[in-house]
């Protein structure tokens, strides 16, 4: 495994890493909030996995996140700027035909980067139910925890905090991250015409229903693994889950 290193399209430095035959089907990881790549996606054994099964996998660390920049200008986060570098990403490594999945967080960043674009030949939203479609009321309540607007007595405020001490992330960055989250809207879901799949942890009810989420989806499958949300992503259940999912639509070769 490898890391690298990319200026995106602002010239702000984001890191990523890749693993397995880079002549392998692409698969691209988007990790979660307060998280990195290695944490989410290395750590609980999903790049080792599809590594293992011939796929070539790419697992950017998001602005504000693990080795990524993490300005304290607010400036440095336009609205949708999670989308903006992967979009930005995905251009510069010229990938052709690839898969995509991300975890909370990165499941809306994923979202958004079909929105603008992005022709994945299938998708995983893991950790995310239908609150993908209602997402700005959420980076209230987060924006407001880091901020310290809401009380640290707060049981999510201390939730949020302790999680951001426990993984040495940086207050301010995230907090100006969840200022730009964009939604997709369920008439835009309705639109999409590609193999999706919705996995969550049987206990994880975070950002709410995984089914409601597939309903709206044209064709989506929703499954469930044992875990939580902040748990699920660690099951060796998860990564079986997602390399079964990639293998029963594995995609060309990279082009």
């Amino acid at each position: 495994m490898d890391r690298y290193d990319f200026k995106s399209f602002d010239g702000q430095p984001l890191s990523y890493l890749a693993a397995g035959d880079p002549n392998g089907t692409p698969v691209y990881l988007v990790h979660g909030f307060v998280s990195d790549a290695q944490t989410n996606w290395v750590k609980g054994g999903t790049v080792a996995l599809l590594a293992e099964k011939g796929f070539y996998v790419i697992a950017p660390d998001l602005r504000g996140h693990g080795e990524s920049s993490k300005p304290h200008d607010e400036a440095a986060y336009p609205d949708d700027v999670l989308a903006s570098d992967q979009l930005a990403l995905l251009e510069h490594l010229t990938l052709g035909s690839f898969h995509l999945a991300g975890y909370s967080l990165g499941a809306i960043t994923a979202a958004r980067m079909i929105e603008r674009g992005a022709t994945p030949q299938s998708i995983l939203l893991c950790g995310m139910g239908h609150g993908l479609t209602e997402a700005g009321g959420r980076s209230e309540q987060f924006v407001d925890a880091l901020t310290g607007k809401t009380p640290k007595t707060d049981p999510f405020a201390a939730m949020v905090v302790g999680f951001v001490k426990k993984t040495g992330g940086d207050a301010i960055a995230l907090a100006h991250v969840m200022r730009g989250r964009k939604s997709v809207s369920a008439e835009a879901l309705a639109r999409w015409r590609l193999p999706c799949l919705v996995l969550n942890g049987d206990k994880d009810n975070d950002n709410g229903s995984g089914q409601a989420l597939a309903d709206l989806i044209p064709g989506a499958t929703a499954q469930l693994v044992p875990g939580t949300h902040m748990d699920a992503i660690f099951k060796p259940q998860f990564a079986d889950a997602i390399a079964a999912w990639l293998e029963s639509n594995r995609a060309g070769s990279k082009q």
